[in-house]
């Protein structure tokens, strides 16, 4: 695991808890939606979640296509490794999913509606 992690994961926690005290505990406004109209509406979670998921296949097969085939992904890639250093799988999916969450939370449901 990398030493980087635990800082990670407490920096995008402390993200999504701005985001949580700033949208619904000060402005008793939805975090999740960016107006009352909006919460109203119908959820389609299973639609939701094969576009995001489609998205994110998409967003990785374009990395390794990049990776692969241009000096510049390379370049990224190395530099990436050298910063972060050694990543097991699991570390990579908890990252992900941390900085997905924590930077939505706050830049599209506490900052964008403002």
């Amino acid at each position: 695991m990398t030493r980087w992690l635990p800082l990670a994961m407490g920096f995008y926690g402390a993200l999504a808890a701005a985001a949580w005290v700033w949208r619904g505990a000060v402005l008793r406004e939805p975090l999740l939606y960016a107006s009352e109209v909006a919460a109203q509406s119908p959820l389609h979670p299973l639609r939701d979640a094969m576009v995001g998921l489609a998205a994110a296949g998409l967003l990785i097969g374009s990395s390794r296509l990049l990776t692969r085939h241009s000096a510049a992904g390379r370049a990224l890639a190395a530099e990436l490794s050298t910063a972060l250093g050694p990543l097991s799988p699991g570390a990579v999916i908890l990252l992900a999913l941390a900085s997905g969450i924590g930077e939505e939370l706050f830049f599209r449901g506490a900052l964008q509606p403002r």
